[in-house]
Parts: structure tokens; sequence; C-alpha cells
């Protein structure tokens, strides 16, 4: 270990203050784990056990040990989660997928020390909003209208693998209306063999680029058909790579029925867009 020559007591004194820190934010992480049972400890627990790894390195290495090396540490980051975690009047985990609470009220102490109240309007998924935010995308600008004007007059066509995806998906996830209208979109749609282009199969697969989608845009590009889709991220990414196909993009739109029916009444059902029911098979 090496330290700054000019400041060595001062700077030897502050590094050995933020490893006993460090030490005690583990410490109550475990004890929020255990004892509190509140899910995701286990990553803060290996994020602080990261900076102490990081700390014990600069302490046996040669590098010579500066002030800015001790500030740099996301300790005081991590303090902040566990206060808020320790001062929050009640903390909500689930596992993704499952519905926890409908508008409800977090109260919370401030680092000024002030009490604090949100309202969160759903909690579910693991506290993702993304389904309260798309409904309310539905009431202002409902999708059915466009895709009906986009296809009015047209053959409606979908790949194997499409109708395959789209069937698994309702038996998981899908309630009882959202199974009826699929069913009547269904019976409109010809179902063709997998027969992805060649531009299509020669695309790399990526983050954004993935076999499944490669057969079913492919296919779509074989027949020289217009595909909707909602998966921009895959036509942005073939585009980059200088593919383009034949698309209309609509937002997207999640089966959402299931998450709130036990927990809202019918009417506000209906008010937060929970009765929405994606019209267009996965792309």
């Amino acid at each position: 270990m090496a330290v700054e020559e000019r400041s060595k007591d001062e700077i030897l004194h502050k590094f050995k203050e933020r490893q006993v820190f460090a030490q005690r934010l583990l410490e109550e992480a475990n004890r929020l784990k255990s004892e509190e049972k509140i899910l995701g400890m286990q990553r803060i627990e290996k994020q602080i056990k990261a900076e102490m790894e990081m700390l014990e390195k600069l302490l046996t290495g040669s590098q010579i040990i500066k002030d800015h090396h001790i500030k740099s540490t996301n300790l005081l980051h991590l303090e902040g989660v566990i206060h808020i975690i320790k001062n929050t009047h009640f903390m909500l985990s689930k596992s993704k997928g499952s519905l926890t609470a409908v508008e409800r009220f977090f109260k919370f102490t401030d680092s000024t020390g002030i009490v604090q109240n949100t309202m969160v309007d759903v909690v579910c998924n693991g506290g993702d909003s993304v389904l309260a935010e798309q409904a309310r995308q539905e009431r202002k600008d409902p999708l059915w209208p466009m895709l009906q004007k986009a296809t009015e007059g047209k053959s409606l066509l979908a790949c194997k693998t499409a109708i395959d995806d789209f069937k698994s998906i309702l038996s998981v996830v899908a309630g009882p209306s959202e199974k009826e209208r699929a069913k009547e979109l269904l019976s409109r749609i010809n179902v063709v063999p997998d027969q992805p282009s060649e531009r299509a199969r020669n695309l790399h697969n990526s983050g954004r680029i993935k076999e499944r989608a490669k057969i079913i845009f492919g296919t779509g590009d074989s027949l020289q058909a217009i595909t909707l889709t909602a998966n921009e991220g895959f036509v942005r990414a073939a585009a980059g790579r200088g593919i383009s196909f034949n698309v209309i993009v609509h937002p997207c739109r999640a089966l959402a029925e299931l998450d709130y029916k036990h927990s809202v009444k019918t009417n506000e059902r209906r008010e937060t867009g929970a009765d929405i029911m994606p019209t267009v098979l996965p792309s």
C-alpha cells in the first residue's frame, strides 16, 4: 500500500473509517434480508461486498491511495438505499407477475427528516408501471381503430411461429374477455408456414435481433406483405444493418385483465383500461 505523503495519516484514517462503515452497512443489509424478508437485499449485499473488495485491493496493492479513491466509492449511495428501506412505513415485495396493490400510499422520511407520502397507482410486476402507462395511452389513443383502418379490405396472414407464440401467451396470461377477442381475431387469420427471406436469415443475432423475430419478419418479407408490429427495436436494429422491412409499427399493448380482475371493480377497470385486448399477433 502506498499513500499520498502530504496527508498520509488523514487519508489512512478516512480509509479505515470507510472500511468499518462498509462492514456495518453489510450487516444491516443482511439483517433486512433475514429478519424483514425484503426481496432484493441480496443485490444490495453484493454491491456492498464489491465496494469492500475494492477498498481491500487498494489497501494491499501498490497503487498510491489518494483522497478521491475514498470519495468515489458507492457506499454513500448504498447507505441512502438502506436508509429509505428502514424508514419506509411498510415495504411491499412480490415476485414479478403478481399484483401487489392498487392505489397504494407509501410513507417515507426524506434526507431532511420530513415525512413524505407518495401514491403508486398500481404496484405489480415488482413495481413495474408499464401496464398502467399502456392503459393511459389506450384511453388517450385507442389502438383498435387504427388497426382496423390499416387492415380494412386486406387478407390477414401470420406465420406458424407467430401463431404458436400468441396462443402460448394467451393460455398463460389472458383473461376471459381477452381470450374471446383473440378467438375472433384468429378466425380471420390465414396461417402460413415459416418461410423467412434470405436477407432476414442472414441477419446476425444480437440483443435486438432474435431468431424468432427473423422468422416472423422474414416470412412477411418473403410474401411481400406488410407486417403489423410493436417490435420497433427489431425494425430499427435491422435498418441499422441496411435491411428495411415493410412494416406498420403500432404502440405496445399488454394483456392486463387478470392483473386487475380481483383488485379493481369492473367500472374502475374500464377507467384504467384494464379491459384492453391486444389486437394483433406478436412480431
